[in-house]
């Protein structure tokens, strides 16, 4: 499954988790932060992160710039 998102300035996509679906996330625009259970990320457009089933996750996008991104996942087994 894949998924075209958005997220608007400032916005943010509170901790969540995709239990037995390990996710793939492509950043096409944007900055922000992406947190997870090991840590705090900078992004930017052309970073992929790779999300293993188990970990929960958070997106926030600064002030100034949408974040657009493609993200994919797949059963876990």
């Amino acid at each position: 499954m894949m998924t075209h998102g958005y997220m608007p300035a400032g916005g943010m996509y509170d901790w969540h988790e995709h239990p037995g679906v390990e996710e793939i996330m492509v950043v096409v625009k944007g900055t922000g932060l992406v947190h997870d259970e090991d840590g705090e990320y900078g992004y930017e457009a052309g970073d992929v992160f790779i999300f293993r089933p188990t970990h929960s996750t958070k997106y926030q996008t600064q002030q100034t710039k949408k974040m657009n991104l493609y993200s994919s996942g797949s059963k876990y087994d």
